[in-house]
């Protein structure tokens, strides 16, 4: 029996979050290789990744079981003259 690669969980639950699975891909740095997600510490390394990416929490990625959860963005004050 093959061995699911946790990464494919990974991109289901940003695909269904709005990040598309190319999209994903893309800020994943040029050496990326999915075999890496086979390693508990290679599928943090993405997560991470993809956490710092599109801001959201690392926590929910962790979390295969969790929603996807998106970090606010700190309000810019405006520019005053």
């Amino acid at each position: 029996m093959a061995t699911v690669n946790p990464i494919q969980n990974l991109f289901a639950r940003l695909n269904e979050a709005g990040i598309s699975t190319p999209v994903a891909r893309k800020s994943l740095p040029s050496w990326w290789d999915d075999e890496i997600a086979l390693i508990p510490s290679g599928l943090q390394q993405a997560q991470m990744y993809l956490a710092r990416a599109f801001n959201i929490s690392l926590a929910s990625l962790a979390d295969p079981n969790a929603a996807v959860i998106f970090l606010a963005s700190p309000q810019q004050k405006p520019v005053t003259h």
